[in-house]
């Protein structure tokens, strides 16, 4: 709204009519925020916290090598927020498939 200069009124009946012509909620989502951005909120919330304790109570040199690189694996850190927060892994997994609403990828 405010990218545009749009009251709510007429974002909102945009956001309808570009609903109504195909695009899903997803892909408006998209169209404003980065999916890179959204996951780093994301593990910034709800992941980081609990690995960065893990590798400070950590011993060894090598545990804590391979726990730093875990937070840069993808992958990985997606699993690990499907296990702790299944809400949150499903609505990232629905706007990386452009969902209309949000799936379940349990």
């Amino acid at each position: 709204m405010e990218k545009r200069d749009l009251t709510y009124q007429e974002a909102v009946g945009e956001y309808y009519l570009q609903l109504e012509n195909g695009l899903s909620r997803a892909e408006l989502f998209l169209q404003d925020t980065d999916l890179t951005y959204v996951k780093e909120k994301i593990y910034d919330q709800f992941v980081y916290p609990d690995m960065k304790e893990q590798i400070a109570n950590t011993l060894t040199v090598e545990e804590r090598i391979q726990a730093q690189k875990r937070l840069k694996d993808d992958e990985y850190l997606m699993n690990y927020l499907k296990s702790k927060v299944p809400a949150t892994y499903n609505f990232i997994r629905s706007l990386e498939n452009g969902e209309p609403e949000m799936g379940d990828y349990e």
